[in-house]
């Protein structure tokens, strides 16, 4: 990724309803194991948003390829490790829970070394939590700018865990609510103009959108959305030892 859009992420992390909705969506799984982590990786950390919110959960360290990312994530306070999700510098059985916070569909990651190091890295009978690009369909400009490889169908992400040896103990597709209308932007508007969807909304939108989404959020360990922009994922890891 190009250093304007992590610098865009920086400043945007805090306040975006795109970014806090994914926290919400975050929670909402995350309050049902809360008591069973301690140890938390942050895999692909970015700017640090994410793992400076995690710190309510457990102790958490980040590990971030890009340099440049990491310097701003370590304005956030948080502990980053320079490092890659193909090769994780830690040691096997070390944490709790392990995150992929849209990190997996990314060009250079080998997800099926990713998932192979994470369950490495993972204590016996630990999680994963995943978010991460859904649906074809909705492929742009964007994901260029991101470095998106491709967007997953929820179905073949969960076949993948199971396969890589975890169990899956909910998931659902997110930013439901958000649907219709980043469909239609993804349809029209994105596939003319040049440059990611990284970008300030206005208060009324971010004001509504972030209500849209802290609603989606309270139903989401009740139900399973059919359809949405971004796929949710926590599973456990099968092995006992």
């Amino acid at each position: 990724m190009k250093k304007v859009e992590f610098e865009k992420m920086y400043l945007l992390e805090g306040s975006h309803f795109w970014f806090l909705g994914k926290r919400y969506f975050i929670s909402s799984y995350l309050n049902s194991i809360k008591d069973k982590i301690k140890e938390i990786l942050d895999v692909g950390c970015g700017t640090g948003g994410t793992t400076l919110f995690l710190n309510k959960y457990g102790r958490v360290v980040g590990i971030e390829k890009d340099p440049f990312a990491a310097k701003l994530a370590k304005k956030n306070k948080v502990r980053v490790i320079l490092g890659s999700a193909n090769k994780l510098p830690f040691k096997t059985k070390k944490f709790d829970l392990v995150t992929y916070f849209n990190v997996l569909s990314h060009k250079k990651i080998n997800i099926k070394k990713a998932l192979k190091e994470a369950k490495r890295v993972l204590k016996p009978q630990t999680f994963i939590i995943i978010t991460d690009n859904a649906l074809p369909i909705l492929n742009s400009n964007h994901d260029h700018f991101f470095d998106i490889k491709k967007r997953y169908y929820l179905e073949e992400f969960e076949k993948l865990l199971n396969e890589m040896g975890f169990s899956i103990i909910k998931s659902s597709y997110i930013f439901f609510f958000l649907f219709p209308a980043v469909f239609l932007k993804r349809a029209t508007v994105n596939r003319f103009i040049n440059k990611s969807d990284v970008m300030p909304a206005s208060q009324i939108v971010n004001f509504l959108a972030g209500i849209l989404l802290k609603l989606e959020a309270l139903l989401l360990p009740y139900v399973k959305y059919p359809i949405g922009s971004s796929l949710i994922i926590l599973a456990q890891k099968n092995e006992k030892n």
